[in-house]
């Protein structure tokens, strides 16, 4: 419900660690790890640290990984290399409160493997770490901005966020090594206000409207989708009721959306306008019998 109708298979979300868990001024931590298979490396490590309610965090990490080996042979053009960089400064609003900024930027190159009828896969190579054509390039960057802020017993959240993913597949058929074949970019805005409200009684939950701008190129002469812009508005409303060993949970969420789709030829799309709305509903228990044991 809080993540809207694309969200009804599940999400996986990933929080980094409190920015202010540690008062230490400086820590961090630095891991190295490898493979055989693929002659894989990978280092990544952080530095961090607290001071006078300002605390700051910067993780980075590269991995590098060879073609991958079978019984058979070396399969040709499985290479890749990967590079993230990521930091996160904030400071403390009262006892409770805070504003974080963020911002991360992940790189990705990678070989396309395309098989072959008839062949035989090579037993060595002269270079294991070579991504040779045709190849796929990734690269996302993205910033955002938290306000966490308690209003009384109640706690109100703002999350502003912009991203921007870049794919790129370049192809040795004609062209130039740097010209791709297929270029996809995509644009996502998004903000968010939830109002996690003070306990009724044994109810408790979140209120809260999001919003969504996303746009959609295609920049290159290969189109796998049709360019376009979505717009989406919603608001929801998720409560828990907390029983002695029971608790029940529902809510409801209600979304608007716009979708704007450009004309593209080799495609067969003409230009359009969608208009969606949709309802969305769910209601839930987890039933605890003795500590550790849970069902839901």
């Amino acid at each position: 419900l809080l993540y809207g109708s694309d969200a009804l298979g599940g999400v996986v979300q990933t929080a980094p660690a409190d920015l202010f868990a540690s008062e230490a001024p400086v820590r961090g931590t630095l891991a190295v790890t490898g493979a055989t298979v693929t002659q894989q490396s990978e280092v990544e490590g952080h530095v961090g640290g607290v001071r006078g309610g300002v605390g700051a965090e910067v993780r980075g990490g590269a991995l590098r990984a060879g073609l991958v080996r079978t019984p058979s042979g070396v399969i040709p053009n499985t290479a890749l290399e990967t590079q993230t960089l990521s930091s996160r400064l904030g400071t403390r609003l009262g006892e409770r409160g805070q504003l974080i900024g963020e911002a991360s930027a992940f790189r990705q190159d990678l070989g396309l493997f395309e098989a072959e009828d008839g062949s035989d896969l090579p037993a060595t190579v002269s270079d294991r770490f070579a991504i040779a054509l045709p190849r796929q390039s990734v690269a996302h960057d993205r910033a955002a901005l938290r306000l966490g802020l308690p209003l009384g017993p109640d706690r109100l959240e703002v999350i502003a966020a912009l991203q921007q993913n870049r794919r790129r597949e370049f192809e040795d058929e004609g062209g130039a090594a740097d010209d791709p074949a297929l270029f996809l970019r995509l644009t996502t805005a998004t903000a968010d206000v939830r109002l996690q409200h003070r306990p009724l009684g044994r109810v408790f939950g979140t209120v809260g409207v999001s919003g969504l701008w996303q746009r959609n190129e295609t920049l290159a002469e290969e189109a796998l989708i049709p360019g376009g812009t979505t717009w989406n508005g919603a608001a929801y409303l998720a409560e828990q009721l907390a029983l002695p060993t029971v608790t029940l949970d529902a809510g409801l969420r209600a979304d608007v959306r716009s979708l704007d789709v450009e004309a593209n030829d080799d495609l067969g799309v003409a230009a359009q306008t969608r208009a969606y709305t949709a309802l969305t509903g769910a209601v839930g228990a987890a039933w605890q019998p003795r500590p550790g044991l849970s069902l839901a």
